[in-house]
């Protein structure tokens, strides 16, 4: 009887947290790992895999930092990231609600057929509040 070889989702790899300041991976959440220098996604996580990535593009820039200014590297890249994700997630409530008043005022005014002194203020408003 022959054994079958496992597969990645049965080795159950879990990421280390000591891999963002080794090798500048962050874990993603469908499995695997992002590099936050180029945005390469690695797909296994394994350490062997991280350290290669990181040692044949990274290792020549990185190896020669003070390592305080590393962390601060790597710092300033999560921050990113995290700027980065939060302009894709999309309106928060705040911008639903204020555009939902909105289109209502504007069917409303639509409705009369004109403009009023009122509402031409409120939007005057609304415009320096929402920017």
């Amino acid at each position: 009887m022959s054994k079958r070889a496992r597969t990645v989702e049965q080795e159950n790899r879990q990421f280390n947290d000591s891999w963002t300041e080794e090798f500048l991976m962050v874990p993603l959440p469908a499995g695997g790992m992002l590099c936050l220098e180029c945005n390469t996604t690695v797909k296994t996580m394994k350490r062997s895999n991280a350290k290669s990535h990181y040692e044949i593009k990274h290792g020549q820039t990185y190896n020669q930092m003070n390592p305080e200014f590393r962390k601060e590297r790597v710092a300033s890249l999560i921050s990113s990231r995290q700027r980065q994700q939060s302009l894709m997630r999309g309106p928060t409530d705040d911008n639903k609600k204020a555009l939902l008043v909105g289109s209502k005022i504007a069917y409303l005014i639509n409705k009369k057929g004109k403009l009023c002194k009122l509402s031409c203020n409120f939007w005057i408003y609304m415009y320096f509040i929402m920017y």
